[in-house]
């Protein structure tokens, strides 16, 4: 071991004790060589080490991806059964259409006047009052429908009820609503 003290040795003593303990010659072509080596071993492992950590962070991100992708497509999924089932709600109105009693012309008559972004689920006839279930995503266009009902064929229209449907794709109001007949 080197005793040396930097604050009252000179650097002189530093050096003499130093050179007491140098490499043979012999050696110091393989010390020089080995630590070369070292640190281009270090130096490699570094580089890589990089790398892989990249690589990591890669993977991590593209599955947070892969999920929210999952979840966005399991969304449109059921928006495509949705419309899957409007047309074939659209496919018994147009039916209806096409054929000629009262009720059906009264169908007709709902269908033209109701707003594009209101979609009917169910209307059940009940003799004098129609009972209407739908979906739509603003409460404005629920009252639109229910103003353009009440002065066409239809005598009155009457509010049953509102509430609102938390989906993936965002919310929607589901709504029933009342109207008596002329």
């Amino acid at each position: 071991m080197i005793a040396f003290d930097f604050l009252h040795d000179p650097r002189t003593v530093l050096l003499e004790r130093l050179r007491a303990y140098r490499v043979p010659r012999r050696l110091a072509t393989a010390a020089i060589a080995l630590a070369t080596v070292t640190v281009v071993v270090g130096v490699g492992w570094s580089v890589e080490r990089s790398r892989a950590l990249d690589a990591e962070r890669s993977v991590r991100r593209l599955r947070v991806e892969d999920t929210a992708l999952r979840a966005r497509l399991a969304g449109e999924k059921l928006e495509a059964a949705e419309v899957s089932d409007l047309g074939a709600l659209d496919g018994r109105l147009r039916a209806i259409a096409s054929s000629g009693s009262r009720f059906r012309a009264r169908m007709v008559a709902l269908a033209k006047e109701m707003p594009r972004d209101v979609w009917l689920v169910s209307l059940t006839d009940d003799g004098g009052r129609l009972a209407v279930v739908g979906r739509t995503q603003r409460l404005a266009s629920v009252a639109t429908a229910m103003t353009r009902l009440s002065g066409k064929r239809f005598g009155w229209a009457s509010l049953d009820h509102v509430a609102r449907l938390e989906r993936q794709g965002g919310a929607l109001l589901e709504f029933s609503f009342s109207i008596g007949a002329r």
